[in-house]
């Protein structure tokens, strides 16, 4: 989560070995990183958790986790995966 990182950094969570955006290696298998925002693509997908995420108006393109279209910002709905989570995001 967000909370584990320093401040400026938000938490990368993986359940393999995805690449973490500015960062080289590939780290450990299942692991988590704390990574600069300002160093993922615009279109990175994000999660905000806990304060972050109550704080909030309305979330932005490629920002999670959404429960409804109302939790998204102006016209951007909110995509629902399946259970598995492999579907890429539209």
């Amino acid at each position: 989560h967000d909370a584990h990182c320093h401040e400026g950094y938000v938490c990368f969570e993986r359940s393999k070995k995805q690449h973490v955006p500015g960062c080289i290696g590939l780290g450990v298998h299942g692991k988590d990183y704390c990574y600069d925002i300002n160093a993922a693509p615009i279109n990175q997908l994000r999660s905000l958790s806990g304060g972050l995420r109550a704080l909030a108006a309305g979330l932005g393109e490629c920002q999670g986790s959404c429960s409804a279209d109302a939790d998204c910002e102006g016209s951007l709905q909110c995509f629902f995966r399946s259970v598995d989570g492999l579907e890429e995001v539209p």
